[in-house]
């Protein structure tokens, strides 16, 4: 099992390293991604570049189709904005925005080019001790859904908003295929 995980591990930082060495990749090519945990990617285009996982980040670089590198700000929010109770960066106009849809400084949700983000679905079996993912591509979080499909996690919540994909794997993994196979 030990094994297993320093496999995975390794797997994961080669995957890494090769998309950093790259800094682009396809949209094909992400989604042939399988057993890689805790990566996401942003697309636009059909041009995909890592982000950090866990929605931290609220610009990021992607290349145009000539090359030349271009900052979005990639954070985004519904019509909330008119509340006041939408926190992104400043946007001055649509090309600021990796929606491309500036209103009232915010960047915000863009049905006719939604944002594609691409995240690992991770999942554990414990009958089998087995670990895998695969890629998924759709909107990122916090972004208007009606179903799970639609979302980069697969996860549209009750609320119709997508939701944060946090699984991988953990020590968790091992206690309960320990518990499943000792009961």
């Amino acid at each position: 099992m030990f094994l297993k995980i320093i496999l995975y591990t390794i797997i994961y930082y080669i995957i890494i390293q090769l998309v950093n060495a790259v800094q682009t990749i396809s949209k094909e090519e992400v989604l042939k991604i399988t057993n890689a945990y805790y990566i996401s990617f942003y697309c636009k285009d059909d041009i995909c570049v890592p982000v950090e996982y866990n929605f931290k980040q609220a610009y990021i670089s992607i290349p145009d189709k000539n090359g030349n590198n271009i900052k979005y700000i990639c954070r985004t929010c519904t019509y909330d904005v008119k509340a006041n109770t939408c926190l992104t960066p400043t946007c001055n106009s649509n090309s600021d925005c990796l929606s491309n849809k500036c209103f009232n400084n915010n960047c915000i949700f863009n049905e006719e080019t939604p944002i594609v983000r691409c995240d690992d679905i991770y999942s554990f079996n414990p009958l089998l001790n087995r670990r895998s993912s695969y890629m998924h591509c759709g909107k990122p979080y916090n972004n208007p859904c009606n179903s799970d499909d639609e979302c980069s996690s697969k996860i549209c919540s009750r609320n119709k908003t997508c939701n944060m994909q946090l699984k991988g794997p953990s020590e968790d993994d091992i206690i309960i295929f320990f518990i499943f196979t000792c009961s």
